[in-house]
């Protein structure tokens, strides 16, 4: 049987791709310098005479350290911008990451091609990102580096990061903003979070399973958006049924965890926003489709701002961005004659069922709800906190607790 590691080798991995995230401690990146020293070229690729600095050789460890995390964790292939506006990100977002620059991230990457360590692709397009390459660890890689670092290892340098992350709407980009007695408010709030968070003694499968610092990233301004993300791996980006491994060490016992959520939460938000009454049922459930899909559609309906918006988006998951949401849609093939038909078709479903919402659908709203999810998030971590004195692992819209915590949550 072939693992996922082997098809990722043998296919390119179709995204959404991570982005490239450093931000580890030298001490961290010591015994992979160490091992890939004997592998690199004398000089940079297309840079006769420009010797490798000690400096580059941490930064070319830097990424081959989280290329290697991320094919040994998600099996995902990384993506990283050759575009030096890119990496002129405000100074609050680059605290404590040394080697992340256009310098050292575009010269690492060419050295680990070059030493043929990466598997590397030009040009794949990306949501909100355009087209930019995308890098993979090898075999040889990850067989060199796999001894000397734990996967699972907590990067060094986040403790410095900046808690409240503003993006652009259109590039992604981290942006600016000025500090105001909100922002302050907020980044105390997630501070406290993070503090709680840090005291748990998390396991999967009987080994440490490390907690990474949480920011709420916004969308354009604080209005909108403001989920929690962790940085890195984290409890976030594992499968549901995975998460189901984990494990909290309470008071010298194990005990097993569960998941709760927040049932159609966007879609009782609208009826709620328009005042009327919710529907019985599931709002997700259509005759005809899968739930997943539904459940993606509607809200790809809510973030757009336009329907022929909505449906180009489908489209574009569909065809060729997510895995996933194909194999739910039962279609027989990825091409865009078949993607089409079937976008447009669950879309009038959509607007069929919740006709009293009509309003909604391609309206931009979504991200305003999820600064309403986000709010709610913070404040049940926040409850809880006070009532059990453990932080919940949040999910977005749901939240991950101890057994013994269940019935407070």
């Amino acid at each position: 049987m072939r693992t996922a590691l082997d098809i990722f080798d043998s296919e390119l991995f179709k995204g959404p791709h991570p982005p490239l995230v450093l931000g580890w401690r030298d001490d961290q990146l010591a015994p992979v310098v160490e091992l890939l020293d004997p592998l690199l070229p004398g000089c940079l690729p297309n840079k006769p005479g420009k010797v490798i600095t000690p400096a580059m050789r941490r930064a070319i460890a830097a990424c081959a350290r989280s290329l290697v995390v991320e094919a040994l964790t998600s099996g995902s292939w990384v993506r990283y911008s050759r575009h030096k506006d890119d990496y002129r990100i405000p100074k609050r977002y680059r605290r404590g990451d040394n080697y992340y620059s256009w310098h050292f991230v575009t010269h690492a990457m060419d050295v680990l091609k070059e030493a043929g360590l990466i598997s590397h692709q030009d040009g794949f397009w990306e949501p909100g990102g355009g087209r930019q390459p995308v890098a993979h660890a090898t075999p040889a890689l990850r067989e060199l580096l796999a001894p000397v670092i734990d996967v699972w290892e907590p990067r060094g340098e986040p403790h410095q990061a900046e808690f409240i992350v503003v993006r652009d709407r259109e590039d992604k980009r981290e942006i600016d903003y000025d500090d105001t007695d909100e922002t302050n408010a907020l980044r105390a709030e997630v501070e406290a979070l993070n503090d709680a968070l840090s005291r748990l003694h998390l396991y999967r499968l009987g080994k440490p399973f490390p907690i990474e610092l949480m920011r709420r990233v916004f969308n354009g301004n604080t209005s909108l958006g403001g989920r929690c993300y962790c940085l890195g791996i984290s409890f976030q980006n594992i499968w549901a049924k995975d998460r189901l491994d984990l494990r909290l060490l309470i008071d010298g016992a194990m005990r097993p965890v569960v998941e709760i959520d927040y049932a159609n939460q966007h879609a009782v938000m609208a009826y709620a926003e328009a005042g009327l009454a919710i529907p019985p049922g599931d709002q997700y459930e259509i005759e005809g489709f899968d739930r997943v899909v539904v459940k993606r559609a509607f809200n790809v309906l809510l973030n757009a701002t336009a329907r022929h918006k909505a449906v180009a988006a489908l489209i574009e998951d569909l065809h060729s961005k997510d895995d996933e949401l194909w194999e739910h849609s039962g279609l027989a093939t990825r091409h865009r004659a078949e993607c089409r038909p079937y976008a447009e078709k669950i879309v009038s479903a959509i607007e069929d069922k919740h006709r009293p919402i009509a309003e909604f659908f391609g309206s931009d709203c979504g991200a305003r709800f999820q600064r309403r999810d986000s709010d709610m998030a913070v404040r049940v971590m926040l409850r809880m906190i006070g009532r059990t004195g453990r932080c919940p692992m949040p999910v977005h819209d749901s939240f991950v607790v101890a057994d013994i915590d269940q019935e407070a949550l």
